[in-house]
């Protein structure tokens, strides 16, 4: 999203509420040495020239300069290191509103503290992202898909972790974690703002070499503003188990109690039971063999997952892939398929194939199947000038009827040159296409050319 650089509208950042774990001097003896110590700066600059136009019309068609700075700092001693990035950009729109605005902000901030039996971690991250690309980007914490063609999606996380007894027989690894979303310039009702305070507590007890136990208790609350708001909380506690059969073959167990509880306009809901999570692997000549059985609590009721998964690793290329099955209590048994593929074609030119597909349940308790896949080529002109194009795929099946099926594919295709004085060309096209059930398509157009320059000095 962007904004205009003199606005009265304020926008809420707050970050109450998160909890902080302190480390005091006597945890930290002998320090394990980092690689490279010092201080590094790190230099992004590019300008960018886009075209874009779409179904909608909105004010972001039309000619459009971007100039964007990136700046990382990087500080590292003996016994810690630290780092910070923030990115942002100034845009102009010649042909609609005329202003200069901020366009994608970001910020992060990172520092571990490490020594023999201890470690200590700190993460801070503010971004926003324009809701059209964010169904290309993967987000961990939910493996939520949002396919949305307007607003955009503000994310501010804090954690921090405190790891003990890395080295000794017994250790104990607690987290903490605060996030907030906010949603913005957005129709989707489904998409309400929401605020997530998260912990977990891991402790480990190495018995022998072969064999390893586990205690681990996680504890989440989610709190939601907006329409058909949904409040939930999260707790789970179990025992598991990794042991090494054999040289070859390992066997990861873990069996938990987890109870989730959903509080709605409508009255509350409460769904608890087994959790399992079982995983073997099993190492051959070139690659490996994997199984994974797993059965969990969701808001829509029991939910049993299987996988069997191969590896195979060749001079020039690498391929992995997995068959199973996922069957949520009360829907009908959806096939789960994964794919990764790496062939290197020739000396000049390689491709990458990834197709994935997970079960999601929504924050409006859509249960669904995502589907991901994307598929790249990249080939070498010259020394100093490369051709990629690429297609990715999101696609999400709705089970339940609680929303509408969509899916949305993004073609691209970028050439690069390598300029004098460290400076680098790129030019392309981008073609995107929404689709969803009952409405009409929403595709985008965008020709672009830009110039970039990295650099890095140490003061």
């Amino acid at each position: 999203m962007r904004y205009p650089l003199i606005s009265s509208k304020h926008r809420r950042l707050g970050l109450a509420g998160v909890a902080v774990v302190a480390v005091g001097a006597p945890l930290f003896g002998p320090v394990i040495v980092l690689a490279d110590p010092g201080l590094l700066m790190r230099f992004d600059l590019s300008q960018r020239l886009e075209h874009t136009s779409d179904d909608s019309n909105s004010a972001d068609d039309g000619l459009e300069s971007i100039t964007r700075l990136g700046v990382t700092l990087q500080s590292l001693t003996s016994a810690q290191q630290l780092t910070f990035s923030t990115s942002a950009g100034l845009s102009y729109n010649f042909d609609n509103s005329g202003d200069t605005e901020i366009d994608t902000p970001s910020l992060n901030l990172g520092y571990v503290r490490t020594s023999k039996n201890a470690e200590f971690t700190f993460n801070g991250s503010f971004r926003e992202i324009d809701l059209e690309d964010s169904a290309f980007v993967v987000d961990p914490t939910t493996n939520e898909v949002v396919i949305d063609t307007g607003g955009t999606r503000t994310t501010t996380a804090l954690s921090s972790g405190l790891t003990l007894g890395r080295s000794g027989p017994a250790s104990l690894e607690l987290g903490v974690s605060h996030r907030e979303v906010d949603f913005s310039d957005t129709n989707d009702t489904s998409l309400n703002d929401s605020t997530t305070d998260a912990f977990n507590a891991t402790a480990r007890f190495r018995f022998s070499p072969q064999l390893t136990g586990r205690l681990f208790a996680t504890s989440s609350e989610t709190d939601e503003d907006g329409p058909g708001q949904e409040d939930t909380e999260r707790q789970t506690i179990g025992v598991g188990a990794d042991y090494q059969i054999d040289r070859l073959t390992n066997l990861s167990l873990g069996v938990s109690y987890e109870d989730n509880e959903t509080i709605e306009d409508s009255g509350i809901t409460r769904n608890s039971g087994l959790g399992l999570d079982l995983s073997a692997t099993r190492a051959v000549t070139n690659g490996t063999y994997t199984l994974g059985v797993s059965q969990s609590q969701t808001d829509n009721g029991v939910r049993r997952q299987v996988r069997l998964g191969r590896t195979l690793e060749w001079r020039q290329t690498d391929i992995s892939w997995s068959l199973g099955a996922t069957k949520t209590e009360g829907f009908s048994t959806q096939p789960l398929l994964g794919l990764n593929i790496d062939q290197t074609i020739d000396k000049l030119s390689t491709i990458s194939v990834s197709l994935s597909q997970s079960a999601t349940t929504s924050s409006s308790d859509a249960e669904s199947v995502a589907t991901r896949l994307s598929i790249n080529y990249f080939r070498e002109l010259s020394k100093l000038s490369s051709l990629s194009s690429g297609i990715q795929l999101v696609d999400e099946n709705v089970l339940n009827g609680t929303s509408s099926d969509e899916s949305t594919v993004r073609f691209n295709v970028t050439y690069n040159h390598t300029l004098a004085q460290g400076w680098s060309l790129s030019s392309g096209y981008v073609f995107t296409t929404t689709r969803q059930d009952n409405t009409p398509d929403e595709d985008t157009s965008e020709l672009f050319v830009s110039i970039q320059k990295s650099f890095s000095l140490r003061p």
